[in-house]
């Protein structure tokens, strides 16, 4: 283990980079100003300017062409601090971590998260090598904190399996749809794939559901905009917002509690990493150009609800291209 106490580990290419920011910045505004590693899987150099600005930002190149995706243990095992924070790039924290942190250290063991669906499990996996998977708590890969020997054995177990899904075509191309292929949503299955057979079921510990709220936000709302804080219908307060499939800095998503936060932590002036507003699209911006941004985002949603099916392009594309539509989300 490193002398660092705590670190946060994230993986990045361009198309991502705004939502880097976004987590970077929510970080600091929640008072964790520890080092965060950043793996850069292909930024642009305006992009590198950008994190230049922050303070104990940690930029490390690939020298592979791998998936971004396949690479979020490279770092934790090459910069290890005692408890490691995994993340993707569409998380923001809305809350101080410290509770969670606390439990991965009081358990020195890998400290999990429940995924959005939580019922998928293969027998599949077991072509990984590994052995006979348990039926579990799906897990997700998008966030993690790791702490003790646990929790680096966890790190060197997923890296192996990441590197046996890369060596056998067969698995990392299986079929273009989650239950056409056991290994669809590769880095997550690998990770739940060992749980079982190399990861008992006693040596993990999983986080409540309630810390993490994924998209589509269903009745989560911003109680206080300046401090990131957000609650759920039931009054729990997420500490973790995580944007899965569809990103709102990439496509036309409509406005949820992640994008109205995301839109605070790029153009207000008490954010750490501040990118050149040309770079942010008009409907995350600040100000009218963002106002009328989200409202042209807005009627195209409405408009494509109205039109939805009544001529027929998406059958046509279906009988069309099939594999397309299935693997939309592929990799995402």
């Amino acid at each position: 283990m490193g002398d660092q106490r705590l670190a946060f580990y994230c993986v990045t290419d361009s198309r991502h980079f705004l939502g880097l920011v976004a987590l970077l910045n929510s970080l600091r505004l929640q008072g964790h100003d520890e080092r965060a590693y950043v793996l850069d899987c292909g930024l642009e150099p305006w992009q590198r300017d950008v994190l230049a600005q922050g303070t104990e930002i940690a930029v490390i190149r690939a020298d592979v062409s791998t998936h971004p995706m396949l690479l979020k243990t490279v770092l934790p095992l090459a910069h290890p601090a005692r408890t490691l924070v995994v993340l993707d790039v569409d998380v923001i924290i809305t809350g101080r971590l410290d509770p969670l942190v606390e439990l991965a250290q009081a358990s020195q063991k890998a400290l999990l998260f429940p995924n959005d669906s939580i019922d998928r499990f293969e027998p599949a996996w077991e072509r990984l090598g590994f052995g006979a998977p348990k039926p579990h708590t799906y897990v997700a890969s998008g966030q993690m904190i790791l702490s003790g020997e646990s929790g680096t054995r966890l790190l060197h177990l997923w890296a192996d399996g990441m590197e046996r899904l890369l060596a056998d075509p067969t698995l990392a191309r299986a079929g273009g749809s989650p239950r056409e292929n056991p290994f669809f949503y590769p880095d997550m299955d690998v990770l739940n794939a060992l749980i079982g057979p190399a990861i008992t079921e006693d040596g993990y510990v999983l986080a409540d559901s309630k810390s993490t709220a994924f998209w589509p936000f269903d009745g989560l709302r911003i109680v206080d905009r300046e401090r990131l804080r957000v609650e759920a219908a039931d009054g729990s307060r997420p500490l973790l917002l995580h944007h899965i499939l569809d990103k709102p800095w990439n496509g036309l998503v409509p406005s949820n509690p992640y994008s109205q936060l995301m839109t605070r932590l790029l153009c207000r002036s008490d954010v750490q990493l501040r990118p050149p507003v040309s770079r942010i699209p008009a409907r995350l911006r600040a100000g009218s150009i963002g106002v009328g941004g989200r409202i042209y985002v807005r009627s195209r949603f409405v408009l494509r609800r109205a039109l939805r099916g009544r001529l027929g392009i998406r059958s046509r594309l279906a009988r069309k291209y099939p594999r397309v539509l299935k693997s939309r989300y592929h990799y995402d």
